[in-house]
């Protein structure tokens, strides 16, 4: 595990700011959910990988997908484009 040490000042409502290359390495972006850990006088901060779909962050109709989990909504939408993505290839190839 790689480690970084960095200073950051906390702002009077008790926020610090995490850096941007450090979101992108952990693929975090605007509206995610973070899981804050105090363990032994040491704070941890990791992207919440909690029962949410990983494209749309719903909380509600999940199922398992390999790894992560993802909506039914999504799931729907997935699948409609993987079949018309299917058609366009199936009509693109016949001549």
């Amino acid at each position: 595990m790689n480690k970084s040490v960095l200073v950051r000042y906390i702002d009077s409502l008790g926020r610090i700011g995490i850096p941007a290359g450090i979101r992108e390495r952990l693929n975090i972006t605007n509206g995610d959910s973070v899981e804050v850990i105090f363990e032994e006088g040491s704070i941890m901060i990791q992207r919440y990988t909690g029962e949410t779909c990983l494209i749309c962050r719903e909380t509600e109709d999940i199922s398992p997908f390999k790894n992560f989990f993802i909506c039914a909504k999504c799931k729907h939408e997935l699948t409609a484009n993987s079949t018309s993505d299917k058609s366009l290839t199936d009509n693109n190839t016949k001549v």
